[in-house]
């Protein structure tokens, strides 16, 4: 009966009331800030470009300044993921976390992949179009766990 809305909160209820699942987040402070550092770059800044991205996409007349911002920011922020992910296969120590539940469907919208998505034509146009999938394997790889991840 309880109505929970926003993904970090929904998170953080299913932890606090299913104890027999992996743990989210963590009892470590210095763990807990960078789970949720990735978690509002997720929620903030990756969302905020996805909006613009889509929102053009669909757009009869496309701002194309926004979008050309949009898309480098984007890319930079995707850059971070791609150092990260070159240490481990999660962003938050070697498991998955809040920070990979979150961050990861805005990463999956954002490149909408055309080997990923159901949305073929969106997902071609976007990827050619803004090329924010370029050198980005490892945010890729990433990105599929995420979105396969099933526990």
């Amino acid at each position: 009966g309880t109505v929970v809305v926003e993904g970090g909160t929904i998170l953080r209820y299913l932890e606090a009331n299913f104890r027999d699942t992996p743990p989210l987040f963590s009892s470590d402070r210095g763990t807990m800030k960078e789970i949720e550092r990735w978690e509002n770059l997720g929620r903030v800044d990756l969302k905020r470009c996805v909006r613009v991205l889509l929102g053009n996409s669909f757009s009869a007349s496309p701002d194309m300044e926004k979008l050309e911002s949009a898309s480098k920011e984007f890319h930079a922020i995707t850059g971070a993921f791609e150092e990260r992910l070159e240490r481990s296969p999660w962003l938050v120590e070697d498991r998955f976390t809040a920070a990979d539940a979150i961050t990861g469907p805005a990463v999956c919208y954002g490149m909408l992949l055309p080997s990923f998505s159901t949305l073929r034509s969106l997902g071609e146009s976007i990827a050619e179009r803004f090329k924010l999938g370029v050198e980005r394997a490892r945010t890729e790889e990433w990105m599929m766990r995420v979105m396969a991840y099933d526990r």
